[in-house]
């Protein structure tokens, strides 16, 4: 009888630790299962530092249901956390909350989370791929000393890029307004690259430091392009250069009066304004992207 009654014992134990994942068998035999909410990471909230939308671009104001974000978690010098491999992870906005699709068990060691708007199930690394022609508002946070003695995470998700911003208006110009070509060039001006979510450094992928477009300056109110771009690590600042070819004629060259350097989350703001005879590029202005639906940052 006793070893039918160890057997059945060891066969009952085998089915519980069946049911436990690996990183759970490392707290307490699974006995966080439902006894102690703090050996899992629980994300309670998620808030985005964002602006008025002014175009038709993926920038979100705030999180609705069914946004989804990825998470990362690692011990902060291992790819690992305990020995466990936990990568893109969906974090999902539901009616009552964020819903987690795998559980992360915690210890005392200390966890560093990772997180990237928005969720993609192809992205297989934390490297995030940008480019001047997607115009998807890419955010991201870090929290740091997570733990089962703080396991209750509060993400704020920050932008990655920068906003330029260019306003272009009519002084004493007589014609049609026709920009045909107009370029924006600078040594710290980056528009395709990489950025690291474990690092936070911003890498470029290519050469190219131009901005090309064109459009219409209106006889009343401006002419406004904005694209999302960033300054490559450790790159020094620098003016940006304007050329326009409007109605056919080419204007000389002009330079913005301040060298900048794009960090991530600012607004940078160029108004330019077009003469008979000149173009001329006023004082930058540089804001922080501020919250709200209709909050006016300028």
């Amino acid at each position: 009888m006793k070893s039918i009654k160890s057997i059945m014992a060891m066969s009952a134990l085998g089915l519980i630790m069946a049911s436990c994942s690996k990183s759970e068998l490392y707290i307490y035999e699974c006995e966080c299962d439902g006894r102690n909410d703090s050996c899992y990471l629980q994300v309670m909230d998620v808030n985005k530092e964002g602006y008025c939308l002014t175009r038709a671009a993926t920038e979100k104001e705030s999180f609705e249901e069914g946004d989804a974000i990825g998470l990362w978690v690692d011990d902060g010098v291992n790819a690992t956390y305990n020995g466990v491999s936990y990568e893109n992870i969906q974090l999902e906005k539901e009616t009552l909350g964020w819903k987690m699709q795998r559980n992360v068990a915690l210890t005392k060691s200390a966890a560093k989370v990772y997180a990237l708007f928005p969720y993609n199930a192809d992205q297989t690394t934390t490297s995030v791929a940008l480019s001047v022609d997607d115009d998807t508002d890419y955010l991201y946070d870090i929290a740091n000393n997570v733990s089962n003695q703080s396991s209750a995470v509060s993400l704020t998700m920050k932008h990655i890029r920068s906003k330029l911003v260019v306003r272009i208006e009519r002084d004493d110009y007589t014609g049609n307004g026709i920009i045909s070509n107009g370029t924006i060039e600078g040594s710290a001006l980056y528009i395709n690259g990489n950025f690291d979510l474990k690092t936070e450094k911003l890498t470029s992928s290519d050469n190219v430091k131009q901005i090309s477009f064109s459009g219409t300056i209106p006889e009343t109110g401006t002419l406004e392009e904005e694209w999302f771009v960033f300054s490559a690590y450790g790159t020094a600042t620098s003016n940006l250069s304007f050329t326009f070819t409007i109605d056919g004629i080419t204007y000389t060259t002009v330079k913005s009066t301040e060298s900048v350097k794009f960090e991530k989350g600012k607004k940078y703001i160029f108004n330019i304004s077009v003469g008979n005879h000149k173009v001329e590029v006023s004082q930058v202005d540089i804001l922080p992207w501020g919250d709200g639906a209709n909050k006016n940052l300028n």
